[in-house]
């Protein structure tokens, strides 16, 4: 009975360590997809500023000529400009008589901001693109009322037509 309970044990020993003794490893591979939209950001050039807005002196450039930055991870963007209040600068409710002009970038003439102005058509891929030489004009008229006028012109980046 000694040899059974000892080949009984021997047994056990030897089932325990092969169940033990062997691991099992299993892997698997799983994909991570992910997308990348196209997105593009427009910095606005800031701080224009117009000398005195004197008809005598009309029409007036903006002190400085400025740069707007775009970036994109695509092609094929544009950058506009257009100005609030059919282009006009404003004083409360009392619009200058002519509206505002812009040039720079692909516009080499001065054109009204009472519509939007294409300062890049074109846009390519490959981070940061500056839009140069951005500046402004206004022509003043005797009839216009003395007093402080300001505009908000909006730049715009999106995808071309």
């Amino acid at each position: 009975m000694k040899g059974k309970k000892l080949l009984v044990s021997l047994l056990a020993v030897v089932v325990l360590l092969a169940v033990t003794a062997t691991p099992v490893i299993a892997a698997t591979d799983t994909e991570i997809t992910g997308n990348v939209p196209k997105a593009i950001e427009v910095i606005a050039p800031a701080g224009f500023a117009m000398p005195s807005l004197d008809p005598a002196l009309s029409p007036i450039e903006s002190t400085t000529a400025k740069t707007a930055t775009v970036n994109a991870n695509h092609a094929g963007w544009q950058l506009t400009v257009i100005g609030s209040s059919s282009g006009k600068m404003m004083k409360s409710t009392t619009p200058l008589t002519n509206a505002m002009l812009v040039k720079g970038g692909d516009q080499t003439t001065y054109t009204s901001l009472a519509s939007a102005v294409t300062l890049e058509s074109s846009g390519t891929v490959g981070g940061s693109q500056t839009i140069s030489d951005i500046t402004f004009q206004q022509a003043v008229e005797w009839s216009d009322t003395a007093g402080d006028y300001s505009i908000t012109v909006t730049f715009t980046a999106s995808a071309a037509p």
